[in-house]
């Protein structure tokens, strides 16, 4: 193992032994949801109030253990992305990073949803917006990462108030609407996000790696040769 090379192996054995104290944790200590912020009425499904209620504890608790493990996930891969970002090989953090992906079995992007779950679940003050970090869907973090300025304006219209999971809903589909533009025949390039574009750069590095060059694709292999040419010049022009 290269020096400063981070012990990737060591680091998929930790994970299991989190996991291991996740499991033997009470429920009672790792609750970071309340059940009044949940609508549990989804639960009555039966005639007998007694069972209902029991019903309605039964999926808060498996809501709220849903919740816990998704941001102890993105805590555990946040740490692991620091930890690959610091020290000599720095540069070389993404295809660390990538490799200790691949060595627990996740996608990059799901990775990535964990992570900025954790982020804002850890950075945001208003309680009732932690509660709604921590039970939203992936679909819906992935939408807060590239719109920042929509989480911005819930902190501050919801500094006071609750926000249900519906009428967050609501308000993305008004601010998606509202944020459409019309133009003739000009192309509307996202934010450019540093870390998006490092990690598929290291994504190409894996895939390049597994390229056989043969006599049928050696035509986009000149190809892919003339983007990666391109690249480099770009950032040459960039820096």
């Amino acid at each position: 193992m290269g020096k400063g090379r981070p012990d990737l192996i060591s680091l998929r054995q930790q994970i299991q032994i989190r996991k291991n104290e996740v499991k033997t944790t009470s429920l009672e200590e790792k609750k970071i949801l309340k059940m009044e912020d949940l609508d549990l009425s989804i639960a009555n499904i039966t005639e007998d109030e007694g069972v209902n209620q029991k019903l309605r504890e039964s999926i808060f608790d498996f809501i709220n253990y849903t919740a816990t493990s998704k941001l102890w996930y993105g805590e555990h891969f946040q740490k692991v992305f620091e930890i690959l970002g610091n020290g000599e090989n720095a540069n070389q953090y993404t295809s660390y990073y990538n490799e200790y992906l691949k060595l627990v079995g996740v996608n990059p992007k799901t990775a990535r949803r964990y992570r900025k779950r954790y982020q804002y679940y850890r950075d945001l003050k208003n309680e009732n917006l932690k509660s709604l970090i921590a039970v939203i869907s992936d679909e819906d973090i992935e939408y807060l990462d590239k719109n920042p300025d929509f989480l911005n304006r819930l902190t501050i219209e919801y500094e006071d108030k609750k926000i249900t999971k519906d009428e967050f809903k609501s308000l993305k589909k008004l601010e998606y609407k509202e944020s459409i533009v019309v133009t003739d025949d000009i192309e509307i390039l996202p934010a450019f996000n540093i870390e998006d574009f490092s990690m598929k750069l290291g994504e190409v590095q894996e895939k390049v790696k597994e390229i056989r060059i043969t006599e049928k694709n050696s035509s986009k292999i000149n190809e892919l040769q003339k983007y990666l040419i391109k690249i480099e010049k770009v950032l040459q022009e960039i820096n």
